[in-house]
């Protein structure tokens, strides 16, 4: 028993119905168990609990055993003083409030099923990355998806937290937010890190200027990188750097290093010249990005934004003045899709929680609906044990689920751990 099992079965019900009664045998009647209260203090609040003849309302306090009451030092603090019942797993002391006054007990251990603890411990002590494994074929497709829609959806206000912040340092700027949030996408998981240095030092109200200039556009971008200087003889090159360091007199601008980048054991297409001029050119084309992005209704309108062909030159380079067997310069749609999924609909629901816009943040969620599937370790591993995963937001749910639920073994908070213990 633990005092998250504990709380979870007083805050459902889960024990046998019956005649209820104080460790002094006062009968107890359990109106409403009350609400859970997570800051300092009580468990639970507004309770609502009829011993005897009197029906009271209040905190209750749960602990594994009654003695954990006084280890906790309860006793020296008025805020357990208006404790109506607490609530144990096994009694074995007496206790009593700061004020003197002896609180009634009521021990919960005879009344839970042996089935609910084992079930738990099950869960608990899987031993696998996915605790629930050997009962998900007992899962309904319609909890299936309840529960990866929740959890989809509470990722998707994890970002919006994550956006809302880089809001405050862009001072209230949504352009160079979404900029910033973009270009760590282009990033992916490689070279996310250097993308967002590369947003960071190159201010958008500089950049912005720009936009309509490839040449300017690209320089900048190859310019902060880190990656231009003067040794590169291709001709392109030199025109870039050229550029760039008349722009970088002109704003003051400081490149992030070269060696913020990863280089190794990258697919061409991954490498960041090539990323770097795919971004370059989506800003190129699409200047005034917010409203660009706001003015799309359909998956299909927002892949047309990113279906970009950079500059000819990087149709035979993936890395400046490198040259290649020629290739495709335009981003796959795999990626694309990652883009739209990681970067796109997060600002669409973060913007539409600023300005309190609800068709926004319901957009978010139906192109999240409307994309596949993302396929990557985590989706892999849910698939093959009969995780239906149907759409993108499915696979953001398996994400959240995998990283915030599965791996913290929190069973207790999600529904399908909830279901299996129920049963």
């Amino acid at each position: 028993m633990t005092e998250a099992l504990l709380h979870y079965i007083w805050r459902n019900r889960l024990y046998k119905t019956g005649e209820y009664k104080t460790i002094n045998g006062e009968r107890i009647v359990i109106l409403h168990p009350g609400f859970p209260h997570n800051d300092a203090g009580p468990d639970f609040k507004q309770a609502i609990v009829k011993i005897g003849e009197i029906t009271w309302a209040g905190d209750i306090e749960l602990h594994l055993k009654t003695s954990d009451w006084n280890r906790h030092n309860h006793s020296t603090e008025q805020k357990y003083d208006q404790i109506i019942l607490h609530v144990v797993f096994e009694h074995d002391n007496e206790i009593w409030t700061k004020s003197g006054r002896k609180p009634a007990i009521f021990e919960l251990k005879s009344w839970i099923l042996p089935e609910t603890i084992t079930r738990y411990r099950e869960l608990q002590n899987a031993g696998h990355s996915l605790p629930c494994a050997q009962g998900i074929e007992r899962i309904s497709p319609e909890l299936f998806n309840s529960v990866l829609t929740r959890a989809g959806t509470e990722r998707l206000r994890r970002r919006e937290k994550i956006i809302a912040e880089s809001l405050i340092q862009c001072q209230q700027n949504w352009q160079e937010t979404f900029f910033r949030h973009l270009l760590i996408c282009y990033g992916f998981k490689t070279n996310a890190t250097a993308f967002e240095l590369l947003g960071r030092s190159l201010p958008w109200k500089y950049f912005q200027n720009h936009l309509n200039n490839q040449l300017q556009t690209y320089a900048l971008i190859f310019g902060q990188s880190g990656l231009l200087n003067d040794e590169y003889r291709d001709c392109y090159i030199i025109a870039l750097n050229d550029e760039f360091t008349y722009l970088q007199k002109k704003y003051r601008l400081k490149p992030i290093s070269k060696s913020s980048w990863n280089l190794l054991r990258l697919r061409p297409q991954n490498f960041p010249g090539m990323r770097l001029a795919q971004v370059s050119e989506f800003f190129h084309q699409n200047p005034h990005i917010c409203r660009s992005i706001l003015n799309c209704t359909n998956t299909n309108s927002l892949v047309s934004l990113f279906r970009n062909t950079p500059h000819n030159y990087w149709q035979t380079h993936y890395m400046p003045n490198i040259p290649s067997d020629k290739h495709s310069a335009m981003m796959g749609e795999n990626m694309i899709n990652l883009l739209i999924i990681n970067g796109v609909i997060p600002f669409f629901y973060s913007y539409g929680r600023f300005m309190g816009n609800i068709d926004l943040q319901e957009r978010a969620s139906h192109l999240l609906e409307s994309l596949p599937p993302e396929k990557n370790k985590s989706t892999t591993l849910y698939r093959k044990y009969g995780f239906p995963i149907e759409n993108a937001m499915h696979s953001q749910g398996v994400l959240e689920l995998m990283q915030y639920y599965c791996k913290k073994s929190r069973c207790l908070d999600c529904g399908i751990g909830q279901n299996l213990l129920r049963k």
